[in-house]
């Protein structure tokens, strides 16, 4: 096994599991995951609970095989140590070819492709989650932004090429 979870605490962004010891995350990752939560479940470790739900949301990803292609730095409610995370006020700047969602009535509920990268000012980030309600899906961080007319438009924090403290 070659990762540990730090567990998530209040001070922690959006009390999200950090995994420490890789640099990107794909399905042998979770599966070390999987193991490590279970050892420190049956160990009896403090906070049997979280790390249940941890071990939980990993499962399902593997089971229901929404693991992408190519490894990646934020899936679901998982990240990889030393990951910045952008703030309120930040120019982020979203790479060509990312899938955009809007409000906007004419985007469909899949989103559009982005056809050439963009730097908007963040106004806010939408945590991870596995959702185990509406069948099983996962849902990456988010950064979420103002679009043209006041629509807002939002992207997986993997679409994000760089950031720009304001």
């Amino acid at each position: 096994m070659r990762v540990t979870i730090e567990k998530p605490t209040r001070k922690s962004y959006a009390e999200m599991p950090c995994i420490h010891g890789v640099d990107a995350i794909d399905r042998n990752v979770l599966k070390d995951v999987v193991a490590y939560c279970e050892d420190q479940y049956k160990n009896g470790e403090e906070n049997r609970l979280s790390w249940h739900s941890i071990m939980e949301a990993a499962s399902n990803i593997l089971q229901h095989d929404l693991c992408p292609e190519t490894p990646v730095q934020v899936l679901g409610p998982f990240y990889v140590a030393g990951l910045v995370f952008p703030k309120r006020g930040d120019d982020v700047t979203i790479a060509k070819g990312a899938i955009v969602h809007s409000t906007h009535p004419k985007i469909p509920s899949e989103g559009i492709e982005q056809k050439r990268r963009q730097t908007v000012l963040l106004h806010d980030l939408k945590c991870g989650f596995v959702d185990t309600w509406h069948g099983i899906r996962v849902q990456d961080v988010e950064v979420l932004w103002a679009g043209t007319g006041g629509y807002w438009k939002w992207t997986s924090l993997n679409n994000v090429e760089s950031i720009t403290e304001i």
